[in-house]
């Protein structure tokens, strides 16, 4: 398996189609409108610019996802890039999965999208 996007576990099946691992509290965050899932960014971005923002995270305020999208080609969506709890849940095709596991005393939650789109 080849990893394509930093921090998300991606397979070639076509019922499985991301899968985020994050903490209970940044996912909390994310339900109450406070952050934006991170889901594409162009690769060639700078890395300054990768590496304060992007880098080992799965959510992004919305303005640091503004700053970000500033350095991104004209074809680049935003709203495909950086994705609240409401368009998420919104994506009528695929159905949300989501389990609660705790590593090392930690409380964190694993979530994605599942289902087919032929």
């Amino acid at each position: 398996m080849i990893q394509i996007r930093q921090d998300v576990f991606e397979t070639n099946s076509s019922s499985v189609h991301t899968l985020t691992i994050c903490k209970k509290s940044e996912y909390q965050d994310w339900l109450n409108n406070k952050v934006l899932l991170i889901e594409d960014y162009p690769y060639d971005l700078p890395n300054d610019i990768k590496e304060k923002y992007l880098n080992n995270k799965s959510f992004i305020t919305e303005e640091d996802a503004k700053k970000v999208y500033e350095y991104c080609p004209d074809y680049w969506d935003f709203n495909e890039m950086f994705v609240s709890i409401n368009d998420y849940n919104n994506d009528y095709d695929l159905y949300n999965y989501e389990e609660e596991v705790n590593i090392e005393n930690n409380d964190y939650i694993i979530f994605g999208k599942h289902g087919y789109m032929g």
